[in-house]
């Protein structure tokens, strides 16, 4: 089972896709978390991670965020559900975005994306509970 395909078999070439249209609607907010990204970083991560795009999301459900990434592991963007935003207040967006923060910081630092021993010692040290799942009540 670790036959090394990739040495034998091209990979298609990623193909970058266009940015999506952001909703006029939605730029404020999307402003407001950019800004509390930088934020975050300057204060949990000494500013080392990247400026990345941030979406808001009107058909995750079950999700509150998503690091997107590349192939090849790339943070692409962040994303976050606007239904958790709406029914769960500020506080605890700025919470989900650090989650994902967390996950940004292993793509740049070639982690892997999970919530492994290393995700949830990082998530730990930047005072989030390690936890990939919303308490659902």
């Amino acid at each position: 089972m670790a036959f090394p395909v990739e040495q034998h078999v091209a990979s298609r070439p990623e193909r970058p896709r266009p940015p999506r249209p952001i909703a006029a609607a939605d730029q404020p907010l999307i402003d407001r978390l950019t800004l509390v990204h930088e934020l975050l970083n300057a204060r949990h991560f000494a500013s080392i991670l990247g400026a990345i795009p941030i979406r808001i999301s009107e058909r995750m459900r079950s999700r509150l965020g998503e690091l997107r990434a590349s192939r090849s592991g790339a943070p692409v963007e962040i994303i976050l559900s606007r239904r958790h935003i709406r029914r769960d207040g500020w506080d605890a967006a700025c919470d989900t975005l650090l989650h994902e923060m967390v996950h940004q910081w292993q793509a740049e630092n070639g982690h892997a994306l999970d919530h492994g021993r290393e995700f949830r010692r990082k998530a730990n040290e930047v005072g989030i509970t390690p936890r990939a799942v919303a308490d659902l009540r």
